[in-house]
C-alpha cells in the first residue's frame, strides 16, 4: 500500500499560512465519515475503538475529471471519486468481527 501522508518538506509555510502543529497529516478529502444512518445500513452496532486500522473495501463511480496547467508548465490532474457501495470495514489482520454487526 502507499502511504498518503503529505510530505511536509514539499509544502512550504508562507505569512499567509504558517506551518502549524496541527496542520493536517492527510490532504483533504481523503477522510470518510460513516454516521448514524451509514452505521446502520453496513449492520454495524458497535464502533471500532480510536486509532483502530480498518481496511475499506468500497466501488466507485468516477463523477469528475480534470486537468490544467498553469503558469509556469506545472500540470495538475484531478479525479472526483463518488462511493457507490461499500463492504463493512474490517480490522487489519482479520474481519471486523461479525458479532458487532445487526443481523
Amino acid at each position: 500500500m502507499i502511504s498518503m501522508k503529505l510530505d511536509p518538506t514539499k509544502s512550504e509555510p508562507t505569512e499567509a499560512q504558517p506551518l502549524m502543529a496541527d496542520a493536517p497529516v492527510y490532504p483533504w478529502g481523503l477522510q470518510l465519515r460513516l454516521e448514524e444512518e451509514q452505521l446502520a445500513q453496513l449492520g454495524l452496532k458497535t464502533l471500532p475503538a480510536v486509532g483502530a486500522k480498518v481496511r475499506v473495501v468500497a466501488m466507485a463511480e468516477v463523477t469528475a475529471v480534470s486537468q490544467n496547467q498553469e503558469q509556469g508548465g506545472e500540470v495538475c490532474r484531478c479525479v472526483t471519486l463518488q462511493i457507490t457501495d461499500m463492504d463493512p470495514p474490517g480490522v487489519a489482520g482479520g474481519m471486523y468481527d461479525r458479532s458487532n454487526m445487526a443481523p
